[in-house]
């Protein structure tokens, strides 16, 4: 169950980081679990492992949050610039709109396959390091992502939508 604090843009980086870089100091725990997740607080660097460990799990988390924000960024601006160029060729806005919309689909449903087999992975490295890890973070990333787009439609619709941006844009 996801806790309400968990929802908050603000606190999502500090999140990310607890959950990255929580197992640099082991925890009170069995001899193989302070062995897999370094040395005891105080008596040293953590080890290698561990630490390789981390950087994985944060370039994953990377490569969810840049996955995520494409799904809503890059792919349907790129469905819409080539039913664009499918229109320039066909003169057809029903073709342009039909390989625009089935595209994006396609296009989407290989993102999220992609996407889950990545928070997979980040799953596996964490238990790998000797955390408890239940359930990934790419529903969290997913939803911080999606508010942070909804956050700049409204931005882009109440606040520059009066404004003078681009040369070609009507004006009222």
């Amino acid at each position: 169950m996801c806790e309400p604090s968990s929802l908050w843009v603000g606190s999502s980086k500090r999140r990310l980081t607890s959950i990255v870089f929580r197992g640099l100091t082991a925890r009170s725990a069995s001899p193989a679990r302070q062995s897999r997740a370094g040395s005891a607080a105080g008596s040293g660097p953590p080890a290698l492992g561990t630490l390789a460990t981390n950087a994985a799990c944060a370039a994953l988390l990377a490569a969810e949050v840049i996955g995520s924000l494409g799904m809503w960024v890059a792919l349907p601006v790129a469905w819409i610039w080539i039913a664009a160029r499918v229109f320039e060729a066909t003169e057809s806005l029903a073709v342009a709109g039909g390989a625009a919309l089935v595209g994006l689909a396609a296009f989407e449903s290989l993102t999220v396959k992609a996407l889950a087999r990545v928070d997979g992975v980040w799953i596996q490295l964490r238990r790998r390091a000797g955390r408890e890890q239940v359930e990934g973070a790419l529903t969290r990333v997913v939803v911080a992502a999606a508010t942070l787009g909804l956050i700049a439609f409204f931005v882009w619709y109440y606040v520059l939508s009066h404004a003078f941006i681009l040369p070609f844009m009507p004006s009222q």
